[in-house]
């Protein structure tokens, strides 16, 4: 299942935020980065599914939790 929630989506904040967790492959970076998404409205559904796909070491350690 592919994710709703594109790159192009994201404002120039939250586009820097999400290349900065990918390339420094940071657990943290990357808990940050969902729970900004969740924050911002995205359903976490959403934010799982594209977690899954952009950060596939991280996303099942990931607290989704609101």
């Amino acid at each position: 299942m592919k994710t709703t929630i594109k790159t192009i989506d994201f404002s120039s904040s939250t586009l820097e935020l999400f290349n900065t967790a990918k390339e420094t492959k940071s657990f943290v970076g990357a808990f940050a980065f969902a729970r900004l998404l969740i924050a911002k409205g995205f359903h976490v559904s959403d934010v799982k599914q594209f977690m899954k796909e952009n950060f596939k070491n991280d996303y099942k350690f990931l607290d989704y939790s609101i």
